[in-house]
């Protein structure tokens, strides 16, 4: 798939209206990031670019609408997306860009969809969006960070390990739940990396 500077624009103005300014930063960022991970690890630098520009289009919706367009898109609702619809912005995400932006690249669209809870064996390419939007300059989440973004350059699976236990520690802090497939993505990578 190539991308013309037209679709670009048109991608571009549909983001602005999509999400508010402060995420429209945050996905140029992330998507700078991606970049640079998949130049580093020889993937295709403009899908990444589109992977990390699009993953937070449904980030702005209200919960509400998450569940409706979810259940409108057949997607699964589970009892932890009913509790926290908040999770539900990557799989909708990803299915707004299938349907309504006319995005038909297989990784784009499965890195957005993993970006917030990530998944046992996710391919790397959705491994360097979900690590894009964790070490993208603008976060200052985690006293870990410097050395997260230093591994994510060197082994995206080890990383993966550091950035969910660091996604764990944040979100146990802020008495917010962790999904289960986030804990069974913690558990593939954990045991993975004994054999690095």
């Amino acid at each position: 798939m190539r991308i013309t500077g037209g679709q670009w624009r048109l991608w571009l103005q549909m983001l602005r209206q999509a999400v508010s300014e402060q995420r429209y930063e945050h996905c140029r960022r992330v998507a700078g990031e991606a970049v640079r991970l998949a130049r580093h690890y020889g993937f295709d630098e403009e899908m990444a670019c589109l992977a990390g520009l699009t993953h937070d289009v449904a980030r702005d919706l209200p919960p509400a609408e998450l569940l409706e367009r979810a259940a409108c898109y057949g997607l699964t609702i589970g009892p932890d997306e009913e509790i926290n619809p908040i999770i539900l912005h990557a799989p909708v995400g990803a299915a707004i860009l299938e349907r309504e932006w006319h995005i038909t690249d297989t990784a784009v669209l499965t890195a957005v969809s993993l970006h917030t809870v990530a998944a046992p064996a996710m391919d790397e390419f959705s491994q360097l969006l979900y690590l894009a939007d964790l070490i993208e300059p603008g976060r200052k989440k985690w006293p870990e960070l410097p050395q997260l973004r230093a591994l994510s350059y060197r082994h995206t699976g080890l990383a993966m390990v550091m950035a969910l236990e660091g996604n764990f520690r944040y979100l146990t802090a802020c008495h917010n739940f962790i999904h289960p497939r986030a804990t069974a993505a913690y558990e593939f990578f954990r045991k993975k990396s004994a054999e690095y």
